[in-house]
């Protein structure tokens, strides 16, 4: 019998101790004997001592084992913990940085947005000072270039040499198309012209004809005839021609005298050029080199003011009879 529970106790384990312990229980309850029973009770007893201890141990394991466990898990929270602080803590140091970075890309753009509008307001109102001054110079350039188109008129001229007298012949005129056109047809010292003949020949049968004197005293006078000049012998009705003055020995302000009869321009091979009967402004040969306004009393043209029929002759040169310096025809 007590080999029987020695080889029990044998093949008892920790691991399989309980059960087997168990069904040798019940197979020694199944024994008579009371001795046998009272020994096997103590055995059992003391078994269920010694599975009670090793379960406690078992229990004591475990439950060092979960201490363990814990410990760890806490320490694993704690190093998580740690981490994710860290991390938290370099994402936010990350994420000043970049915030810090984004203000002074910020920075960098408003100042750079504000040195752009700076540069465009100022090339703006340079562009809008330009456009002024281009503005402001507009009437200047057309001054210009009236007075440049008026001059080129008058490039080859030995007479007019001020540009005011230009305006004034222009004024006098006043038809700004016919007076583009002009140039000079004749000089009586450019052309060697000092001859009747010559006169009419580069003269005769142009419209719109402007004759400018010079006479040796430095005085500068002259006529228009809207319908030219002609050799037929006879006077023309010229209700557009006019006598004119830009200096003179009194000073008058330039001016021009319309016609006051129907005796205007008297076409004649006889006479270079006559303005009114007998040369209110003449020429009767220029190979004498010498005029007339001789002819200026009998009225074909308006008188200046504050003279008369007897002091009329006198006006433009002061004297009825004047020596030639040049003589310039101009027409289209």
């Amino acid at each position: 019998m007590k080999a029987f529970l020695n080889k029990i106790q044998i093949k008892s384990n920790q691991n399989q101790i309980e059960k087997t312990n168990i069904q040798e229980i019940e197979k020694i309850k199944t024994i008579p004997n009371q001795f046998l029973s009272n020994f096997l009770f103590s055995q059992i007893e003391e078994k269920d001592q010694e599975i009670n201890k090793i379960q406690k141990e078992k229990d004591q394991q475990i439950n060092k084992k979960d201490q363990e466990i814990n410990t760890k898990d806490q320490e694993i929270k704690k190093i998580q913990k740690e981490k994710d602080q860290q991390i938290d803590k370099i994402q936010k140091e990350k994420d000043q940085e970049i915030n810090k970075k984004d203000q002074e890309i910020d920075k960098i753009q408003k100042e750079k947005d504000q040195e752009i509008n700076k540069i465009q307001k100022e090339k703006d109102q340079e562009i809008n000072k330009k456009d002024q001054e281009i503005k402001e110079m507009k009437p200047v350039y057309e001054k210009m270039k009236e007075e440049f188109e008026m001059i080129s008129i008058f490039k080859e001229s030995k007479i007019i040499q001020d540009i005011q007298y230009i305006y004034y012949l222009k004024g006098f005129i006043s038809n700004d198309e016919v007076f583009k056109k002009m140039k000079l047809g004749f000089s009586v010292t450019r052309d060697n012209g000092w001859s009747n003949q010559t006169f009419h020949q580069k003269c005769d049968g142009k419209k719109e004809t402007l004759v400018i004197i010079k006479s040796k005293n430095g005085c500068i006078f002259g006529g228009f005839t809207k319908d030219g000049f002609g050799s037929s012998g006879d006077f023309n009705p010229d209700k557009n021609s006019f006598i004119f003055t830009l200096k003179n020995p009194t000073n008058y302000t330039p001016s021009k005298f319309n016609p006051q009869s129907n005796s205007t321009v008297y076409r004649s091979s006889s006479w270079a050029m006559a303005f009114g009967s007998s040369g209110n402004v003449g020429i009767q040969d220029l190979s004498t080199r010498k005029g007339t306004s001789a002819g200026y009393s009998n009225g074909h043209y308006e008188i200046p003011n504050n003279f008369n029929s007897q002091t009329a002759p006198n006006f433009f040169t002061g004297s009825p009879n004047w020596e030639i310096e040049e003589v310039e025809v101009y027409f289209q």
